[in-house]
């Protein structure tokens, strides 16, 4: 399975993020020390947490980012989930955003083209227990990429994942999501 080998491309991923973002070192450390701590990191079997995939959808000609509403956390949030078997963080994303948004048309953000293969962010954060899954609270360790989209694209969105979506301006997404994404996001576009 994907376990061992994508571990391994993660750690290297994130030592490389580290030397990027210096000021996200709680998020960097906290990320690796899960990914030394269990043989199985990507998968969802792991109760403590896993790791996924998520995407900033950019639509650069407005400067906004696409949100979802997710239904099971009633939060807004960028596109995302879990990794697959045999999956990258990175394909899960890609893959996220199509089934949530029908957005198919994705270019990678012109941040990748010069840190290519590396997240845009990673962001470990809580998930609340879920008794009709049998799953108990876990921490999803997130790697996060942009993408950019012609925001003129239809969107065509899952209803029993997302609730409704919206384009959002930089600064809205940081108060929803992150602060740190107000001066991170405008990055993605190079």
């Amino acid at each position: 399975m994907a376990g061992r080998f994508e571990a391994t491309t993660l750690k290297a991923a994130l030592r490389a993020y580290r030397a990027l973002f210096p000021g996200e070192e709680s998020a960097v450390a906290t990320t690796a020390s899960f990914l030394d701590a269990h043989a199985e990191p990507l998968s969802r079997s792991t109760q403590a947490g896993h790791v996924t995939g998520s995407a900033f959808v950019i639509d650069a000609a407005a400067r906004t980012v696409l949100l979802i509403h997710h239904r099971k956390l009633d939060r807004w949030l960028q596109p995302g989930g879990h990794v697959d078997g045999g999956e990258s963080p990175l394909e899960a994303a890609r893959r996220e955003v199509t089934e949530e948004t029908g957005l198919v048309d994705l270019t990678p953000a012109p941040w990748h083209a010069c840190h290519h293969g590396l997240p845009f962010d990673v962001d470990p954060h809580g998930i609340p227990a879920n008794a009709a899954k049998g799953e108990p609270a876990h921490v999803h360790y997130d790697f996060r990429f942009a993408f950019l989209v012609d925001g003129t694209a239809r969107l065509s969105l899952d209803g029993s994942e997302v609730l409704g979506a919206r384009w959002a301006s930089f600064d809205e997404a940081a108060s929803l999501l992150a602060p740190r994404l107000a001066t991170k996001l405008p990055l993605a576009l190079g």
